[in-house]
């Protein structure tokens, strides 16, 4: 069951981040945010996935005692501060998408509080280097890809003893790839992206699938 889980982690994360470039997404009709919500606290559903309209904060309220929740990707969405407190009593939430979030430092902080978190995906124009101490709090994380977030590589640093990080993507920041080389370093076994491609330095990489 754990290997399962693992292997679909792996799967969701590479899909995520560009290095699986399948069968693009259809265009079918999404369900509705209140149906998803429906669906899992049904125990119908453990994921609530919306790509095609924007979640509010308020929304996310409905979310507070949705205990089987496990995977939450909302990618048109504005989430803030408020909105991720929403969140903080999800014990089961492993999987966390937020591309176009407003969250800051303090809405990071609040994220340490989740226990099962093991992939976060996010972007927000308005977390500094000083956030970056709160995901190395973030015990559990094994995947981390990070969108028009405007840290440095002082911010990297931070992250220097996160033993346990597996995969870190970043797109549109401001480091370099001095900083990276040095996160490298004191991570050498972590697997990095920059900007959809591979770390030079990455001995890990591998070669993305071609488009069908």
């Amino acid at each position: 069951m754990h290997m399962r889980k693992h292997t679909i982690l792996i799967l969701f994360a590479m899909g995520l981040t560009g290095c699986y470039r399948g069968q693009p997404a259809g265009e079918l009709q999404e369900a509705t945010f209140q149906a998803q919500v429906t669906s899992v606290r049904n125990g119908k559903s453990n994921t609530i996935h919306i790509s095609q309209h924007s979640v509010t904060d308020e929304d996310l309220a409905h979310l507070v005692d949705l205990e089987p929740l496990a995977s939450l990707r909302l990618e048109k969405s504005s989430i803030s501060d408020l909105g991720i407190g929403y969140l903080t009593r999800l014990h089961n939430l492993t999987i966390l998408n937020l591309p176009r979030s407003e969250i800051t430092d303090d809405g990071l902080s609040q994220l340490v509080s989740l226990p099962q978190l093991e992939l976060l995906r996010l972007g927000s124009q308005n977390i500094t280097d000083a956030g970056m101490k709160h995901i190395a709090n973030m015990r559990q994380l094994r995947f981390l890809h990070l969108i028009r977030v405007p840290i440095t590589d002082a911010g990297l640093v931070s992250l220097y003893d996160m033993s346990w990080l597996e995969s870190f993507y970043v797109d549109q920041t401001h480091v370099t790839d001095e900083g990276l080389s040095e996160l490298k370093k004191a991570l050498p076994n972590i697997h990095m992206h920059v900007n959809d491609n591979h770390l030079a330095n990455d001995d890990s990489g591998h070669e993305h699938s071609s488009p069908p």
